[in-house]
């Protein structure tokens, strides 16, 4: 080789080392920045970080493609079935097999204003012909998803047909309503025009025979027909009548005799909706006061009688009492809607509280509302568990005869005797704000909280989101919109797969297990609050409208 060439070649090499060194270098360099800071913030902490320097707008498009990425994969594997399973990307159906998802999801498309995947969905109803369906249907979930599904489309639209097929499936549903006592059967069938008790025979839960006031209300004052207000004014009298001393309804009831078979008292799964539903009822037409002055003793029962601090963090929660008496310590995910049923509720009846109650629910929508985020913030994931367990109160068991040991309404009648002021906590500090609202730091140490986790998984709930979005509406402090992002956040990190989104096994470990499940309310309440939230405009104003358990628009009447 000529001496010229070599000096060359050797030249050429050492440039293109040096250059791979000093690429190698910086690489290092900001791997060890990155690793450095790693070793303060976990990734979930660091991804938020960059996650929430984006504005509201960039946030509120984020949710949007969100819905997209979920809805697109429903849309492409399993369009006109009710549910995508997101592994298997195939649908299934559970639900009626009438397209629940197209349907739960009309009023989010609406808002998010995705006008091609509306039209789809549109089409798609104009098909629907759920009165030969020779099927039997759940009166629960049909009234809350599909009526509550097409009276919210057409409370935005005002497109005729969403009206006309929510008039069939009312029809359909009202056979349900002809028992004794006016509690529902579980099934109907449309085409044979029968009904048919549910998995546990002649008893009913507390949440389905009183979630169905608000969308029969709509339907009557939208069509006319009076016949959609006979089980409202049925179920009014029974839940008049069996009204408890403390404000509160066992969980089961017998459909033919109409009366409780039980004296658990609970405000999760088997009673949410219904005292959710005694507010909306007349949030729905202000002429039902006796709806509003139910939920006002039922409010306040609720305060007096089930909630309580953890022993050692302070947290405030809300439980159910088995016996009636004695407090399980067990807070469902489902149960942390109430913080945003409470603050709705101070928001909307005004003067028909008094100053004291006003007070009163806005601190424990708060407390509880706190510990719901922090109990998501305590998980690797950010998400929340769907039940934990507290540690029972401290102090001998044979003191606590009455189950009332540990309650929170106690530690605020303390804390108010000190003129609010030096309240001491388990921790011994001070704090100038009632029992349980100054909140607790995050933990990812087992051993420092004071729960267990009793159901491990997250089923892409909305009812935390929900809750930080009632609170932050009522109380306008941003803090609770921050709140709600962060888990929203979350959500999109862990729970998003390739094809859509996936309920997950476990909150509490990492790497992720995806379950191979979307419910449709994921569709139509989870990315709506998030997206509510991340929206500057007030796209669900409160004196216009009030949105049913799952989240659907509904209007508010003015008589």
């Amino acid at each position: 080789m000529p001496r010229r060439k070599f000096t060359s070649l050797i030249r050429l090499i050492v440039l293109v080392v040096g250059v791979a060194f000093i690429t190698w270098w910086r690489t290092s360099l900001q791997f060890k920045e990155e690793r450095d800071l790693d070793q303060h913030l976990s990734n979930e902490e660091f991804q938020s970080m960059l996650y929430n320097s984006s504005s509201w707008d960039e946030r509120a498009e984020r949710v949007k493609a969100a819905f997209l990425h979920a809805y697109g994969g429903y849309e492409s594997a399993a369009f006109g079935s009710d549910e995508l399973l997101p592994l298997s990307e195939e649908g299934s159906n559970s639900y009626n097999g009438w397209g629940v998802s197209i349907v739960d999801s009309l009023d989010t498309m609406i808002l998010m204003g995705l006008e091609p995947q509306y039209t789809r969905a549109l089409r798609h109803v104009e098909r629907m012909k759920m009165n030969q369906s020779d099927i039997d249907v759940p009166v629960f979930e049909t009234s809350i998803r599909y009526l509550g599904g097409l009276l919210g489309a057409y409370t935005l639209t005002s497109e005729k047909v969403f009206l006309e097929k929510a008039d069939e499936l009312g029809r359909i549903l009202l056979p349900a309503f002809n028992t004794p006592y006016g509690i529902p059967y579980f099934w109907v069938n449309p085409v044979q025009n029968t009904t048919k008790l549910g998995p546990k025979g002649r008893e009913s839960l507390f949440s389905e025979l009183a979630t169905f006031q608000p969308e029969f209300k709509t339907l009557a004052k939208l069509t006319g027909r009076q016949e959609y207000l006979k089980p409202i004014a049925r179920v009014r009298k029974l839940l008049k009548e069996h009204q408890g001393s403390n404000g509160l309804w066992p969980t089961r009831w017998d459909l033919q005799d109409g009366v409780p078979t039980n004296k658990e008292l609970a405000c999760g799964g088997t009673s949410d909706s219904a005292y959710e539903y005694l507010l909306k009822t007349w949030l729905s037409d202000p002429t039902e006061v006796e709806f509003r002055d139910m939920y006002i003793r039922a409010a306040n029962g609720l305060i007096s009688n089930m909630m309580y601090l953890s022993p050692n963090r302070n947290l405030v929660y809300v439980t159910d009492l088995p016996n009636g008496i004695f407090p399980s310590y067990k807070l469902e995910h489902l149960s942390c809607s109430l913080p945003g049923i409470l603050a709705h509720g101070v928001k909307t009846l005004g003067s028909a509280l008094t100053a004291r109650e006003q007070k009163l629910h806005m601190w424990a929508a708060q407390g509880i509302a706190t510990t719901c985020w922090t109990i998501a913030a305590d998980q690797v994931t950010g998400l929340s568990p769907d039940e934990i367990v507290f540690s029972r109160p401290r102090g001998p068991a044979k003191e606590n005869v009455d189950g009332k040991q540990g309650l929170w309404i106690d530690a605020v009648q303390k804390w108010e005797k000190r003129n609010g002021r030096g309240w001491l906590g388990n921790s011994g500090q001070g704090s100038a704000l009632p029992p349980g609202l100054a909140g607790s730091p995050p933990t990812q140490l087992a051993n420092e909280r004071d729960y267990w986790l009793r159901k491990p998984g997250y089923e892409l709930r909305p009812e935390t989101i929900e809750s930080l979005y009632f609170v932050w509406k009522a109380t306008g402090e941003e803090k609770w919109r921050e709140k709600g992002w962060d888990i929203c956040n979350a959500l999109d990190a862990h729970t998003k797969t390739p094809f859509a989104y996936s309920t997950i096994r476990r909150v509490d470990i990492l790497p992720i297990r995806w379950m191979d499940v979307m419910p449709s309310w994921f569709l139509a309440e989870t990315l709506k609050y998030c997206f509510l939230i991340a929206s500057d405009a007030d796209l669900a104003p409160a004196d216009k409208y009030l949105l049913n358990t799952e989240a659907h628009f509904l209007p508010r009447f003015s008589s």
